[in-house]
């Protein structure tokens, strides 16, 4: 199986702490707190987020809920469907381990959708459940975040 290369940059736990540094040195661009905002919420940095919001970025203002509901329709909402036909095209075209711009495996965030039909899918197509995203946790850690977090 033949794989291309992902046409996006994947965000490391380095470019959030530079970010972090220039949110709070005031030289941020709108770019660089949009990416910020989102990476906070996807792996809960509320340090990060807190610089957003002392820098007065407008979304912050917005309750974190609904936020994180629009992230999610934006990120997981493939990972949810019955037919996932858009993963599973990812993962013909990139390898059934690639990762998305957040750093995640689709077993990761197909975990977090909690489609377990789409997990099992993915680990009988080979995916490798022990592999982390940038806070060090694994698939079954993002089941069991999401099973505390309802």
């Amino acid at each position: 199986l033949q794989t291309s290369e992902m046409p996006w940059q994947i965000i490391t736990a380095e470019d959030a702490r530079q970010w972090k540094q220039h949110i709070l040195a005031g030289t941020a661009d709108k770019t660089i707190q949009l990416q910020a905002l989102e990476y906070s919420l996807i792996y809960s940095l509320f340090p990060l987020y807190n610089a957003l919001y002392r820098e007065d970025f407008k979304p912050t203002r917005q309750p974190r809920t609904k936020t994180l509901q629009l992230l999610e329709l934006k990120y997981f909402r493939p990972y949810s469907m019955n037919n996932p036909v858009a993963v599973l095209r990812d993962i013909e075209r990139y390898g059934v381990d690639h990762r998305s711009p957040f750093n995640l495996t689709p077993l990761m965030s197909a975990a977090r959708a909690g489609n377990i039909a789409l997990v099992q899918l993915l680990l009988e197509r080979g995916a490798d459940p022990l592999l982390t995203g940038n806070d060090g946790l694994a698939a079954y850690h993002q089941v069991l975040s999401a099973a505390v977090s309802t």
